[in-house]
């Protein structure tokens, strides 16, 4: 009787990157999370090894993963370049595949990954927050925020804007998104960010703008809303806007604080 052979370790250098056009990449020692898609590392194969690489054996630069999202798996690809004094990541993003093991034999087979970030995802210092929460509004998409001071970069879909801090406060009543119109309802805590063209100024040519909002709505907890304010030229010459809601959150104590701990 033969002893089953011990699991090949697999290779991973742990780290935050990110690129604000791309997105966000966090590689643990089992886990591979690309912008807000949390992915468990099954199995993984050494491609190329770093050239410059210092260290003997030499660390691997091209790494391929097969990971699964707890219903399918997926191969993607890492690309690490830490050997050359640029603390930096290039990434092949994930893709569906029926494998159940990583196999070594395909490769330089880039069809099996879904697209290709050349862009550097640079390490992030201890200034760097990242937070995500999935969206609970059906057939909207997942939010990504990230920042640092009191400006953000707020992703969701197809939308993108950069939000700065416009107020932060307690008890109070505060207008609110209500499908395409505005509330006021009391809150216990809310933050306000919004992109530069100001809700309620209107600026020439007519852009939209957007808004992300935090409240704890008495009675009910915390939510946040994502919203697009869109400028339109009504009866008499006069403007209007006109609200329309990117996505709505139902967020946790300790998620609202996190949030709220970035903005001083």
């Amino acid at each position: 009787l033969k002893e089953k052979p011990a699991a090949s370790a697999v290779y991973t250098n742990p780290g935050k990157y990110y690129n604000a056009a791309k997105g966000y990449l966090e590689i643990t020692e089992t886990t591979i999370q690309w912008n807000a898609d949390v992915y468990e590392i099954v199995d993984g194969a050494q491609w190329s090894e770093a050239g410059k690489s210092t260290t003997e054996p030499k660390l691997p630069l091209q790494y391929c993963y097969l990971v699964s999202d707890g219903e399918k798996n997926y191969y993607c690809l890492v690309e690490y370049y830490v050997n050359n004094n640029f603390e930096y990541n290039k990434f092949r993003t994930p893709k569906e595949t029926t494998d159940t093991v990583c196999n070594g034999e395909k490769e330089k087979d880039f069809s099996l990954f879904a697209g290709y970030i050349n862009s550097q995802l640079k390490t992030q210092d201890s200034s760097f927050v990242f937070w995500t929460e999935t969206i609970t509004s059906e057939g909207k998409a997942p939010c990504v925020i990230t920042g640092a001071g009191d400006s953000v970069t707020v992703k969701i879909g197809s939308e993108s804007f950069t939000a700065v801090l416009k107020e932060k406060g307690t008890d109070s009543e505060v207008s609110m998104p209500a499908e395409d119109d505005r509330k006021e309802m009391k809150v216990s805590e809310y933050l306000w960010l919004s992109d530069s063209a100001a809700p309620g100024k209107i600026s020439y040519p007519l852009n939209d703008f957007y808004e992300l909002q935090l409240f704890d709505i008495e009675y009910f907890g915390w939510s946040m809303s994502v919203t697009k304010g869109t400028w339109e030229e009504g009866d008499d010459e006069e403007y209007c806007c006109t609200y329309s809601i990117l996505g709505n959150y139902y967020l946790t104590e300790e998620q609202a604080q996190k949030v709220l701990a970035h903005f001083k």
